[in-house]
């Protein structure tokens, strides 16, 4: 089963991987290449770190099922780390995705006919105010606070206007609460596999 979380900067995407990636024993990360450097809240095995010209080189080689440019820095996702992920019937693979990646990993599943293996969340921003705090812990700059702010808006409403399967959960001061209610769609999704 793939399981994907989108949702726009600072809607806490990361920290409710990390906590899945504790809770279920069964998880795992879907790694992505990116060109970016490390930063100290990134997850674990989350991406793979490559130069530039070793980024350009797998997107020539038609390695990558998908690329995109967030903020400035290219990350892709190997097809073959997907097609993996969509055959583990007794793991979970998470994945964090733009939300146009989202809309191509149900293309390619449901080309592969696999679509029933994906659920795809989107976290809702939370507040203008809680999202600066979030940003400013995380090192971002006034200016990309911000323009980030901006974007989230209308990463939003978008989101919320599109014919993709989202199932929708905000995150605004509790994560505990967000995972929860993640874990519970996530398990019932995984006994109607079974069953």
């Amino acid at each position: 089963m793939v399981v994907t979380i989108s949702g726009a900067s600072g809607a806490g995407k990361t920290t409710i991987e990390k906590i899945l990636l504790k809770r279920l024993a069964n998880a795992e990360v879907v790694v992505s290449i990116t060109e970016r450097k490390r930063r100290g809240n990134d997850n674990p095995d989350e991406y793979k770190y490559v130069s530039k010209l070793w980024f350009r080189f797998l997107d020539k080689s038609g390695a990558f099922l998908w690329t995109v440019n967030i903020h400035g820095n290219w990350y892709g996702t190997l097809k073959s780390s997907v097609k993996k992920a969509l055959k583990k019937y007794d793991k979970i693979s998470l994945m964090i995705l733009v939300p146009d990646r989202v809309k191509n990993l149900w293309d390619y599943a449901r080309e592969k006919v696999l679509e029933e293996l994906v659920i795809s969340f989107y976290i809702l921003s939370p507040s203008p105010e809680i999202l600066r705090k979030r940003l400013e812990v995380r090192g971002d700059s006034e200016l990309e606070i911000t323009k980030r702010i901006k974007d989230c808006e209308k990463w939003d409403a978008e989101a919320l206007a599109s014919d993709l399967s989202y199932i929708f959960i905000r995150n605004d001061d509790r994560v505990e609460i967000a995972v929860e209610d993640i874990v519970d769609v996530i398990t019932s999704g995984m006994k109607d596999q079974l069953f």
